[in-house]
């Protein structure tokens, strides 16, 4: 009976020496899924994060193209207020600015227009440029700035200066003590088939 005893004791023995075992591998190995789902979950987040970001940015893209389309869509209404849609208009610019031209007191005026250019290809409608070039004999710099303010306001579409060369031919007062030579553009929305 010693023996039994013996053999029970041992056999329970052995059996929590088992069960404690069993416990201790569930264990582990639970806490190795907790460690291996924490970092599955710190992986999950990163990306999230980083997804965050680059939605963010899309988003800050999207705002700056809007306020660029905002923008482009205002100065399309600005020409279109100011009457620039329409047929051919380069010789009636020049008459214009001959016009124009006629009530300052200036020297030898010429005038030529190139044609006008798309600004955008391929576009079957927007804007178009021509390129005015002015040569002139002035008294003096005030009749500069009298010309350059004259240009701008003869239009029917957005007259852009791009650069004037100027030339002093005499330090006196004569009606041709300066020679200057400028390029204006000359923006203008066209219609479908048409140029400005």
């Amino acid at each position: 009976m010693n023996r039994r005893r013996a053999w029970r004791t041992h056999a329970s023995s052995y059996r929590a020496l088992v069960l404690g075992a069993a416990l201790l591998l569930i264990g582990g190995a639970t806490l190795a899924a907790a460690l291996t789902h924490q970092e599955v979950e710190r992986a999950a987040s990163a990306r999230l994060q980083r997804e965050l970001a680059d939605t963010s940015a899309g988003i800050d893209a999207t705002r700056q193209s809007l306020l660029q389309l905002r923008s482009d869509l205002a100065s399309y209404r600005a020409l279109l207020a100011h009457g620039t849609f329409g047929p051919e208009r380069t010789a009636r610019w020049a008459d214009t600015l001959a016009r124009q031209l006629a009530t300052q007191e200036l020297g030898h005026v010429s005038v030529q227009f190139t044609a006008a250019r798309p600004l955008l290809a391929n576009s079957p409608q927007g804007l178009h440029a021509a390129t005015a070039r002015i040569a002139v004999e002035l008294s003096h710099e005030e009749a500069l700035l009298d010309l350059l303010d004259g240009v701008a306001g003869t239009a029917d579409a957005l007259v852009i200066g791009r650069g004037c060369d100027v030339l002093r031919r005499s330090t006196n007062p004569a009606p041709t003590a300066l020679h200057a030579e400028c390029e204006f553009d000359w923006i203008a929305l066209s219609g479908p088939g048409r140029a400005p």
